[in-house]
C-alpha cells in the first residue's frame, strides 16, 4: 500500500506541474498594436564632467522614471514600439567638494524587441533602442562661481532586458532593465565649452495592453 504522505506529495507534485504547464502554455507572442504604461526608479552614472577649468564628476541621488510606449507585435516575437520617457535626479555631491543641482531627460526612442518563448509562467524580452533626448543640467561648481542651467538635445541609446507575465489574454506585467545612454550634453560658459556624461541604469515596472491578443487556450 503506497503511504498517505507519498500520494499527498505526488498529487501534489502532479497540480503543481499542471499550473505550471497551463501558464506556460498561455503565453502567446504579441501580434498587432499594443500601449504600455510603467514607473520605476533610476540609478545614474557619476558624470565626468570637464572643459574650461572644470574638472569633477557629479554624483547622484536615486530618481525615478517614467515610461510610456506605443508599439506593434509582428508575431514570432518580435516587436517595434515607440517610447516617450523621463528622468530626474538631484545631485548629491562632486568628487572635488560640495554641490548642488539637477539632471534630468526627455527622450523619444524607437525600440525592437524580441520576446523569448521558452515555455516558463514568465516570457523573457530583449532589445534596444535609439533615439533624442533633451538632457537638462543645473549645477553647481565646487570652488567656483560657476553653474550650469541649459538644456542640450542628443543622440540617445539603450539596452533593454526583462521578463513579462500575462495577466489577462491582453494585459501583460512587464519587468524590466534599461542601460540609458546620451552623447556628452555639452554647455558654453564664459571661459568656454564644458561637456558632461549622461549614463543610467533603470529598473521599471510596466503594465501593457495588448489590443488583438489571441484567446489563451
Amino acid at each position: 500500500m503506497i503511504p498517505i504522505k507519498r500520494m499527498l506529495a505526488a498529487t501534489a507534485c502532479a497540480c503543481a506541474m499542471y499550473a505550471l504547464h497551463s501558464v506556460a502554455a498561455s503565453a502567446q507572442y504579441a501580434t498587432g498594436p499594443y500601449v504600455s504604461l510603467g514607473a520605476g526608479v533610476n540609478f545614474p552614472q557619476d558624470a565626468d564632467t570637464s572643459g574650461a577649468g572644470v574638472d569633477t564628476d557629479y554624483i547622484f541621488n536615486v530618481g525615478p522614471a517614467v515610461v510610456g510606449a506605443i508599439g506593434y507585435g509582428l508575431g514570432h516575437g518580435f516587436r517595434v514600439e515607440g517610447e516617450i520617457n523621463y528622468r530626474s535626479n538631484d545631485v548629491e555631491k562632486a568628487s572635488t567638494g560640495i554641490a548642488s543641482g539637477n539632471f534630468s531627460s526627455w527622450a523619444f526612442m524607437v525600440n525592437g524587441l524580441y520576446d523569448v518563448m521558452l515555455g516558463w509562467p514568465v516570457t523573457p524580452f530583449v532589445g534596444g533602442g535609439v533615439g533624442a533626448a533633451a538632457v537638462s543640467w543645473k549645477a553647481t561648481v565646487p570652488g567656483s562661481a560657476v553653474s550650469f542651467d541649459k538644456t542640450d538635445s542628443r543622440l540617445a541609446l539603450q539596452a533593454i532586458g526583462g521578463v513579462s507575465y500575462a495577466l489577462t489574454d491582453q494585459l501583460k506585467l512587464d519587468a524590466s532593465y534599461r542601460y540609458f545612454q546620451t552623447t556628452d550634453p555639452v554647455q558654453n560658459i564664459s571661459t568656454g565649452k564644458v561637456a558632461s556624461q549622461y549614463r543610467n541604469n533603470t529598473i521599471l515596472l510596466a503594465l501593457r495592453w495588448e489590443f488583438d491578443a489571441p484567446a489563451r487556450p
